[in-house]
């Protein structure tokens, strides 16, 4: 779908829940996403939590954001459900868990605002 989105002339494109259990992309297949034409990569917070049957380790969430790099990814939480926090809570869960696995304070704010901001022009 990336392929032919780029073909189209679809400038921006954002592939999401790659991490998931029902997606599973490995690090070659985001590289190649990326290389046929993808914008950014978006990591989902709410994959891990119990709101999905198969919750991945948000350990798996920092792998791949360090092997793509925060340069084209994005994070966000995907929650407002009833049994997650809201939004705002949620994305700093996200955050705090990203930083205590070792991201910096500049790669973070590249995935949460700068890369965003550049998707939607603003």
């Amino acid at each position: 779908m990336v392929r032919e989105a780029a073909f189209k002339g679809v400038k921006k494109i954002v592939v999401t829940h790659l991490l998931a259990s029902f997606v599973n992309y490995s690090v070659e297949d985001m590289k190649e996403i990326l290389d046929l034409g993808a914008t950014c990569l978006e990591h989902v917070y709410n994959d891990t939590t119990r709101q999905v049957s198969h919750q991945i380790k948000i350990s798996a969430l920092y792998e791949g954001i360090k092997a793509i790099g925060p340069e084209h990814c994005i994070m966000s939480t995907d929650s407002g459900q009833w049994l997650n926090p809201v939004p705002a809570q949620q994305m700093g869960i996200y955050i705090k868990d990203m930083l205590n696995l070792g991201l910096s304070e500049k790669a973070i704010r590249t995935m949460v605002s700068e890369n965003p901001s550049t998707l939607l022009g603003i």
